[in-house]
């Protein structure tokens, strides 16, 4: 493949759609005028009353939007205007920002997610490996981690539904589930810009336009241009390095007759090109305890080419006395990618990857009270996938190496493996809604899901550097699941503003097979009798919980308690392998209890000073190991006294938004935002740890009273920790390469200015 041996033509700036944007700026600089709803005495709204509005979320899917405070789950739910509060660009920028959940990149491939939910989610970019915590795009399911980390673009919400959600979202949402809503079109005028700076440099800008083009239609245009030069800097390349340019536009029609039909089309088109990750300089370190600071030395910048398409449409028709819900999606994407693995100052191990993926789905609802007290959501989902995936590996590519000959590897070693797979997907399901009495409801749920796949494995070894594989040398697979997903929920309301609730649900993992897999481990594997298949994942979760608004929703205080029981755990075993840089094994290495509590408030003290503070706790064992994990030999206890990766016992959060009235000038608000995670296993035999990470956020803007236009200043990360996406263990350690710890960025400054008419 040509795209391996050339380097990566430099990207053409989108001129057009930065000058329109820029445009866009300065006509409505001279248009603007003053917002009127939910102000206070200066005439502006503060961030303060941002952090405590009622938010709307849908990812219950009844007959309408509920408040999540009424929601018997915990549920973390940000509105567009606390999205911008927090100067939220990426969807990362939310990790740690609430209890017991973390949304990193894992860096192999930039953009692939690493996310992870009360300890539940997976250490891999493999894309035949399905998520713990699966994302949803307007109610469409994206696939699997990579090209998971979208620009947060004129999104109307996001909601992170933490624990199982099988009954409605279906399997592979083990850990929980994270829903994007974009803003949809206004049959009113509107027109809002945002242009932002971010020391690295960093620029970016987002612009939207929407209102009626009939009686019953309206439209929507929302544009995104990001500009990253790069944050960090390496002795051995010429050039600052982590570069990134993305585009997106979505556009979107709205059509409604006024009372029993709505239809919205909403079609997305990005592009990201880029770098490869950034790789911290690991010589002389430990994995174990890796560094916690942000230097790279690596001799190769990488490649990154990104491009998805989208096509959501929901159609919502009132039929008797219920709402029949539509909504069907295809999502394409194709991602290319070269990565410096050994992040050294040398040709050690560089890796290739090429994925492409097409998705189609369909979910048919209806949602009806049926009587006063019992409300009904039943449908039918259906989705189909096809998958391709390639990979190159270049190790020990100067000749100096000749020293690696000593322990079985020879100078040069180029190979490639990979896999295809399809799959189909089908679903029903069924969710009832009792009210029992006036303080006590009840929630009867159940999904039955047939997921089957087939797919054609191309082991590691049997490709040729560029892609060229033997066919001879593949193996057809199968893999599939069949399962049932209940789910039963209780709750109490024990006071006008306090709510108890109680659930047990269980969740399903799929299965399915490994696209890195060695070919001396699949034939190790054939010799043994053993399936190339890995078996899908169970989780039985049991919670209790409080939702609660006091003090004339002064204070708001959500907190719950859970256990989770992990049934044939799905893990990707990394090893490190002098052949192959890197031995990964896709197994279900053991059953296991997680326990956790959390907290979160937000506490009003005055009428323009907000506080939230939340707290996470999770502790796990297992209780049956089924794989040789510290790889002494044998399966034995000391295997069960292993730490469970992801599950950092502590998670943290502290913040506040403090408004400070300036009269006939307008107002400042204030924001700090601190968070904390503990240390935490990465590999399964714990030789890999993450560092315990201490985060600081800080933000100022301004707003005058004449004008709908606002001004903030940003700092991210300043207390400049060393953010890694992950830690693998790698055999070159008298090379300087004893781990792959590819890394966020640092301390970094910025600025924004934002307006709306």
């Amino acid at each position: 493949m040509s795209q391996l041996k050339q380097p990566m033509q430099g990207v053409k700036s989108k001129a057009i759609l930065s000058t329109a944007m820029l445009l866009a700026l300065s006509v409505g600089g001279h248009q603007a005028v003053i917002a009127q709803d939910d102000q206070d005495n200066s005439g502006r709204k503060g961030n303060a009353d941002v952090m405590l509005e009622e938010i709307q979320v849908y990812g219950t899917k009844r007959s309408a939007a509920q408040k999540v405070q009424d929601v018997p789950a915990q549920i973390s739910a940000y509105s567009a205007n606390k999205l911008d509060a927090m100067q939220v660009v990426r969807l990362t920028d939310l990790t740690m920002s609430t209890p017991s959940v973390t949304l990193d990149d894992i860096g192999t491939v930039p953009g692939t997610a690493n996310y992870s939910i009360r300890g539940l989610g997976v250490n891999s970019s493999i894309p035949s490996i399905d998520p713990a915590v699966a994302l949803f795009v307007d109610g469409a399911y994206v696939g699997g981690g990579t090209g998971s980390i979208l620009a947060m673009m004129d999104m109307e919400s996001v909601e992170i539904h933490k624990g199982p959600q099988g009954v409605l979202f279906g399997r592979n949402v083990t850990g929980g589930a994270i829903l994007l809503r974009s803003a949809r079109p206004q049959d009113e005028f509107m027109f809002k810009a945002r242009a932002g700076y971010e020391t690295g440099p960093m620029k970016y800008g987002h612009m939207t336009i929407t209102g009626p083009l009939s009686d019953n239609l309206s439209a929507r245009l929302a544009v995104f241009y990001k500009d990253d030069d790069g944050y960090f800097n390496s002795p051995n390349i010429d050039r600052d390095i982590g570069r990134e340019e993305t585009w997106i536009m979505r556009p979107s029609i709205k059509y409604s007759n006024g009372e029993t039909f709505d239809l919205t089309v909403i079609y997305e088109h990005g592009e990201t090109k880029g770098d490869g990750p950034v790789v911290q300089t690991a010589a002389g370190g430990n994995p174990s305890a890796p560094f916690t600071t942000i230097d790279t030395v690596q001799d190769f910048a990488g490649d990154l080419d990104l491009e998805w398409d989208q096509l959501t449409v929901e159609a919502n028709m009132e039929i008797g006395e219920g709402t029949l819900t539509n909504i069907f999606a295809y999502r394409k994407y194709d991602q290319f990618s070269r990565s410096d693995i050994d992040g050294s100052g040398l040709w050690i191990f560089h890796s290739s990857a090429r994925t492409q993926q097409e998705l189609v789905s369909n979910e048919i609802r209806y949602n009806v009270r049926l009587q006063d007290n019992w409300e009904m959501t039943t449908g039918l989902f259906y989705q189909s996938t096809e998958l391709n995936y390639d990979e190159g590996r270049s190790l020990f590519q100067d000749p100096a190496f000749d020293a690696f000959a000593a322990i079985g590897a020879v100078p040069r070693v180029e190979f490639g493996g990979g896999g295809d797979q399809e799959g189909e997907i089908w679903g029903v399901f069924l969710n009832n809604y009792f009210d029992l009495s006036d303080v006590l409801k009840l929630q009867v749920g159940a999904r039955y899901s047939w997921n089957d796949k087939v797919g054609v494995l191309s082991p590691l070894g049997t490709c040729s550097f560029e892609y060229a594989c033997n066919p001879a040398l593949s193996s057809n697979l199968e893999a599939d699941m069949n399962k049932l997903s209940p789910k039963v929920s209780l709750q109490y309301q024990a006071s006008d503003d306090v709510k108890l609730y109680t659930h047990w649900a269980r969740s399903y993992r799929a299965g399915g097979f490994n696209f890195r897999i060695p070919l001396a481990l699949v034939l190790q594997k054939q010799a043994a009798g053993e399936s190339l298949a890995f078996a899908p994942e169970r989780v039985d979760s049991f919670e209790v919980g409080m939702k609660s608004s006091l003090l004339d929703n002064r204070l708001r205080l959500n907190a719950a308690a859970y256990v989770n029981y992990l049934d044939d755990m799905q893990r990707e075993i990394n090893l490190p392998d002098p052949s192959g840089g890197v031995l990964q094994d896709i197994q279900n290495t053991g059953n296991a209890r997680i326990f956790g509590m959390e907290f979160d408030a937000y506490a009003k003290i005055t009428d323009n000073f907000v506080i939230n503070i939340g707290a996470g706790y999770i502790d796990g064992d297992y209780n049956d190991v089924l794989f040789d994990l510290n790889g002494d030999g044998s399966v034995t206890d000391a295997d069960k006294d292993l730490d469970i990766p992801r599950l950092p016992k502590w998670t943290f959060t502290a913040g506040f938004t403090y408004d400070i009235s300036l009269g006939d000038m307008g107002m400042l608000s204030l924001r700090g935002d601190y968070a904390h995670r503990s240390t935490a296993a990465y590999t399964d035999n714990n030789v890999g740890r993450f560092n315990a990470y201490d985060l600081l956020n800080a933000g100022l803007v301004y707003a005058p009273n004449e004008g709908n236009w606002s001004l903030s200043f940003f700092g991210k990360n300043l207390t400049d920790e060393a953010i890694l996406g992950g830690m693998t263990v790698l055999p070159f350690a008298s090379f300087g390469a004893p781990y792959f710890a590819p890394m966020g960025k640092g301390r970094r400054w910025g600025a924004e200015f934002k307006i709306e008419f």
